[in-house]
């Protein structure tokens, strides 16, 4: 009998099992596509409109490789489900933060929008969004919806 390839085998079994690390696979995908589609609309209008692209197409790769090295279980427990929960609010406000970094938002202020939007608080630390480029504008009703 011949021996499988090692991509193969990586291919059938993946890494191991981590049902947090695939599950961020899906969401970071699903940001991505929502990502890109932002470019979409807008046109590449903007000179920064390049950079949520690279974004989207990076967190795409990342999210498919998570998908393609990890397996989801079977069976999980309680404390497994909760653990994904927290990773997958984690990684899905990190990923979000990329848009406002690009335009120039601090850190934390980035961060304070991404959770922000994802939780449909409403709050803002932007005091006049009427001057927010189009681009951000976009993302901060597309993070209200998908939250």
């Amino acid at each position: 009998m011949q021996k499988e390839s090692a991509f193969t085998e990586l291919k059938k079994n993946g890494l191991g099992k981590s049902f947090p690390l695939h599950t961020v696979g899906y969401v970071l995908i699903a940001e991505s596509i929502l990502m890109l589609l932002c470019t979409v609309v807008l046109g590449f209008r903007e000179e920064r409109i390049v950079l949520y692209a690279l974004a989207s197409v990076t967190g795409a790769v990342v999210g498919a490789l998570l998908l393609f090295l990890f397996r989801s279980p079977n069976r999980i427990d309680t404390s497994t489900g909760v653990f994904t929960m927290v990773f997958l609010w984690a990684a899905a406000i990190a990923y979000g933060c990329i848009p406002y970094v690009i335009y120039g938002f601090s850190t934390p202020d980035a961060i304070f929008e991404s959770i922000s939007g994802f939780t449909t608080t409403g709050m803002s630390i932007v005091t006049n969004v009427a001057e927010l480029p189009p681009s951000i504008l976009v993302w901060r009703a597309t993070t209200g919806w998908a939250g």
